[in-house]
């Protein structure tokens, strides 16, 4: 299966990441979209970021990280968190948040979106992911349309900069993200499947 995207590579992080990703968790603006606590020190980011990679070395771990590579330049742009996998019902909860400044409000969203969910379907064989995002991060809601529902508002869930925030619950299951991608082949993905980003799918109506 293809995991490169028209902009962007997945692949796990390797021991050259650690640093990138770890200055990713003390920056304000990839936390202000991460659904997460901020990490106060260094030390503790870097261990953090050290149990993305021993989680990954694990079969069947409850943690999965991917980090989103820009094709042209090779940078570091993301990283594509699961979290709570449950094997036996196939579900897991995710997180894809673009890291480097410079790739953010592009169509670097996008990519990483999708990228994403092809990964959660076709290598981790998962039926559903679920996530959140905060009320007020119009673009990060737009991401979450890519076939999937909203499950609801967790009011006043997140105490942040002086004040509680709402979350919205979403999800998509594997057949609503088909459906979604069939839909679309000439609109919004058209220039995914020329480039046959998205081949699994060429066949779906």
């Amino acid at each position: 299966m293809n995991y490169n995207g028209l902009l962007l590579t997945i692949r796990k992080p390797e021991e050259g990441d650690l640093e990138t990703i770890t200055q990713w968790l003390a920056d304000p603006l990839f936390l202000s979209t991460f659904y997460g606590s901020p990490l106060d020190t260094y030390q503790t980011r870097l261990s953090q970021v050290k149990e993305f990679l021993n989680q990954n070395a694990k079969d069947f771990s409850s943690n999965v990280t991917l980090i989103a590579i820009d094709k042209k330049s090779d940078e570091p742009v993301g990283l594509i968190m699961f979290n709570n996998i449950n094997w036996k019902h196939r579900h897991a909860e995710v997180s894809m948040v673009i890291g480097a400044e410079k790739f953010r409000g592009s169509y670097y969203g996008v990519d990483i979106h999708l990228m994403g969910l092809v990964y959660a379907f076709y290598e981790l064989n998962l039926h559903k992911v679920f996530g959140y995002a905060y009320e007020s991060k119009v673009e990060d809601l737009k991401l979450h349309d890519f076939g999937g529902k909203v499950n609801g508002v967790l009011r006043k869930h997140v105490y942040r900069n002086g004040k509680f925030l709402n979350l919205v619950a979403h999800s998509v299951t594997e057949t609503e993200f088909k459906t979604f991608v069939g839909s679309q082949k000439k609109k919004l993905l058209k220039n995914h499947m020329k480039k046959g980003v998205l081949e699994v799918f060429q066949t779906v109506a």
